[in-house]
């Protein structure tokens, strides 16, 4: 996910041309995105982050806000979702 201090720098990059691409996994993360894209006048296309059950990052699988997570960053000026990204965590497993 897109930290708040790198926001407006990346933003600035897609105004100027750049095709940018990140990751949400929480409905703060989205807004921070949203104001950062929109403010700059660009649009970054977003995938919604899904922890599959190792552990590793994103919204876990079965959470039932995942659904209302990604219909909230969907609505979000600046923002355009354009699906889910996991990870097989089981490699960073012991």
């Amino acid at each position: 996910p897109l930290a708040a201090h790198a926001a407006a720098r990346v933003a600035a990059l897609a105004a100027g041309g750049t095709r940018i691409s990140l990751t949400v996994d929480t409905e703060a993360g989205a807004h921070i995105a949203s104001d950062a894209f929109a403010g700059a006048g660009a649009t970054a296309d977003v995938l919604v982050e899904v922890d599959t059950g190792h552990g590793r990052c994103g919204v876990p699988w079965d959470d039932p806000e995942v659904v209302a997570l990604a219909a909230h960053a969907a609505s979000l000026p600046g923002l355009h979702l354009v699906g889910v990204l996991t990870h097989g965590g089981h490699a960073y497993a012991g």
